[in-house]
């Protein structure tokens, strides 16, 4: 079986059923992100849809992106996420690219296949299919 490594600060409650500890304050809900390092790079997912929400090669990105506020039905990271999918995502090509450092002219051609490419994967899956590290 392989092993994973599950990057996250975050209080976790059940790794199968990707399960991690949100906050709810008066005005606002802190979610997680969960960081799983696959080779090279660091896959950031949402602990609300358990979707892709970045992908890097920057560990200093894993330790200091450790959560997200969803506050009057807007995210935070509305226009820098990858799940296109998601209610609150608002992201485009050009809103990613300026996000991340990005000319626009980078992402030309490859937007959809971008996100195509990551939305077939899910936390929930990733759990139950690897062995996890400490477990």
């Amino acid at each position: 079986m392989r092993t994973i490594t599950i990057v996250t600060n975050q209080k976790i409650v059940d790794f199968h059923n990707a399960t991690f500890h949100v906050r709810h304050e008066q005005s606002y809900t802190v979610y997680p992100f969960v960081w799983v390092k696959h080779g090279k790079e660091y896959v950031g997912y949402c602990s609300l849809t358990k979707k892709v929400y970045d992908v890097t090669r920057s560990h200093l990105t894993v330790l200091g992106v450790n959560d997200f506020i969803i506050e009057k039905d807007e995210c935070e990271e509305r226009e820098r996420c990858l799940n296109i999918l998601c209610d609150y995502n608002k992201t485009t090509a050009r809103s990613f690219a300026k996000a991340n450092n990005m000319k626009p002219k980078c992402l030309e051609g490859r937007w959809t296949k971008l996100v195509a490419y990551w939305s077939q994967f899910n936390l929930s899956d990733i759990l139950v299919e690897f062995k996890l590290v400490g477990e």
